[in-house]
């Protein structure tokens, strides 16, 4: 090994804490490369950089520790990259999810926005409580006294 890191040297580059460092050995995912036998301090070599920085990339992605753990033990490259395309569908539907949410709140900031502008309105933010809705199918020409009934049968009916 040329060159040995100190955990401390480790955690500071990767900005991790010594910590999850020591956890991360004790639970076999990432070892370091000679421990000490007499301080037991632990130290890594260069070589170890890379695949640590694929596990806390995972690990960012959303993945377990224990999903990492599943992946560092695939036994052939074929099973790695069966393992991988399975997670990256996961993280593709997250991301989707993820720009759905982004721009529901864009849409909703852009009509705040909007509503602030105007001078006439002073605008307020209240709660509503959340209540159930029933979609009812109208034919044309409306009858009302169809739908009264109705409603008046629905009520009937939720307060049974």
């Amino acid at each position: 090994m040329k060159k040995k890191y100190k955990i401390n040297e480790i955690a500071s580059f990767f900005k991790i804490s010594r910590q999850t460092l020591i956890y991360y050995d004790n639970i076999g995912l990432f070892k370091p490369k000679f421990i000490d036998s007499e301080t037991f301090y632990r130290y890594y070599g260069e070589d170890q950089f890379s695949s640590l920085r694929f596990i806390l990339i995972l690990k960012e992605a959303g993945f377990s520790l224990k999903e990492i753990g599943e992946y560092t033990k695939s036994r052939s490259p074929e099973e790695s990259l069966d393992y991988l395309e399975e997670k990256k569908k996961m993280v593709d539907i997250k991301i989707k999810k993820m720009i759905e949410s982004k721009f529901i709140i864009d849409k909703k900031i852009s009509e705040m926005k909007n509503i602030m502008k105007k001078d006439d309105i002073e605008p307020q933010v209240i709660y509503i409580e959340p209540m159930e809705t029933i979609a009812i199918d109208l034919e044309k020409p409306f009858n009302y006294l169809k739908y009264d009934k109705t409603f008046s049968n629905l009520l009937t009916d939720v307060s049974r």
